[in-house]
C-alpha cells in the first residue's frame, strides 16, 4: 500500500475470519449473505467488515465503542452499508491476509484535554452514556468518559444493581476520585456527592447512647440492626450476654425483633457502627 489512508466501501465479505482485539481473539463465520446479517456477528465493541479493489481480497476493521469524537454503542450508529470513509491504515499482516484500519486516529486525541478540563476531588456534571453490570460510564463532554464503579454508586450498598439507581441518558454529578494517565482512565464517585449516612450517623449520636432497632439478619459472629440513613450496626457475638453460653443467647434472637442496645463505637470512614446488649445489662444491674 502506498498510502496511510483511503476511501473504502464497506461491503460483506465471506468466508471465516477472524478478528483481535484487547488481547482477546474473536473468531467469526460469516456467510455471504446481506450485510444486516452480518452484523448480527458484532461483538461487544463492534466488527466491521470491508472489501477494496486495490487491497487483498478480504480485510476487517475492528473499533471500540468510543469513536472519535463520537460515543457509540454499536458502528450501525454512525455508518451503513456503502457509506465512504477516510482511514489510517494500522497494521498489514500478509501472513494472516488482515489489514488492520482506524478512523479516530484521524482525530485529535480526547486525552490530551484531560489536564485542563478535570481536577482530582473535583464535582462535574455527566450524562450516562452506558450501564454494564460492574458500573456506570459517565460523559463528562468532549468525548471524555469515566467510570463509576457500582461501589461508588451507593453508600449502603456495594453491590447494587447499577440499573437502580441511573438510567442512560441520565444527567448525574459525579466526583473524580482519580486519573490513570498510563491506563488512560478516569474512576468517578457518585455516592461521594451524595450525603454520607454513615457521617450524619456520627454527627447524631455519641458513644453510650441507648438507641433501639430491628434484628435485619442474624449470623454466627452476631447480630446485624437496621439504624438511621440505611445503614446496619453490628452487636458482635461476643457483646450479647455476659454468660458462657453465647450461641445460646444469640439464638434467642429473631429476624424482625426490636432490640435496645448501646452504642459502643462508630467509626464513619470505615463504615462501621459497633453496639453491645450485655453493656446495657451491665449497666442496669450495677
Amino acid at each position: 500500500m502506498k498510502s496511510s489512508s483511503g476511501l473504502l466501501d464497506i461491503k460483506p465479505i465471506s468466508g471465516a475470519v477472524g478478528a483481535e482485539i484487547y488481547g482477546v481473539d474473536l473468531k467469526y463465520n460469516i456467510p455471504e449473505e446481506q450485510f444486516s446479517e452480518i452484523k448480527s456477528a458484532f461483538g461487544e465493541y463492534g466488527v466491521i467488515f470491508f472489501r477494496d479493489q486495490n487491497l487483498t481480497p478480504e480485510q476487517e476493521i475492528i473499533f471500540a465503542r468510543r469513536w472519535g469524537k463520537i460515543n457509540i454503542n454499536h458502528p450501525s450508529e454512525l455508518l451503513t452499508v456503502g457509506d465512504e470513509i477516510e482511514v489510517v491504515v494500522l497494521k498489514y499482516d500478509t501472513e494472516k491476509n488482515r489489514v488492520s484500519l482506524g478512523m479516530k486516529q484521524l482525530l485529535d486525541d480526547p486525552w490530551d484535554k484531560i489536564p485542563e478540563k478535570l481536577d482530582v476531588d473535583s464535582v462535574y456534571k455527566g450524562t450516562v452514556a452506558n450501564i454494564a453490570d460492574y458500573g456506570v460510564f459517565v460523559d463528562l463532554g468532549d468525548n471524555v468518559e469515566g467510570l463509576v464503579r457500582t461501589s461508588e454508586l451507593n453508600w449502603t450498598n456495594k453491590n447494587i444493581n447499577p440499573n437502580k439507581v441511573v438510567n442512560l441518558g441520565d444527567e448525574i454529578e459525579v466526583k473524580v476520585i482519580e486519573i490513570d494517565n498510563e491506563k488512560r482512565r478516569v474512576s468517578l464517585s457518585h455516592k461521594q456527592c451524595l450525603e454520607n449516612p454513615w457521617t450524619q450517623f456520627e454527627e447524631n449520636n455519641s458513644k453510650g447512647d441507648i438507641i433501639t432497632s430491628q434484628i435485619k439478619s442474624i449470623t454466627d459472629f452476631g447480630i446485624f440492626v437496621g439504624l438511621d440513613g440505611g445503614i446496619d450496626g453490628l452487636i458482635h457475638i461476643t457483646d450479647i450476654t455476659s454468660e458462657d453460653k453465647q450461641e445460646e443467647a444469640i439464638r434467642s434472637y429473631k429476624k424482625g425483633d426490636d432490640i435496645k442496645s448501646i452504642i459502643l463505637s462508630i467509626d464513619s470512614e470505615r463504615e462501621r457502627v459497633s453496639l453491645g446488649i450485655k453493656q446495657l445489662q451491665d449497666d442496669q444491674a450495677s
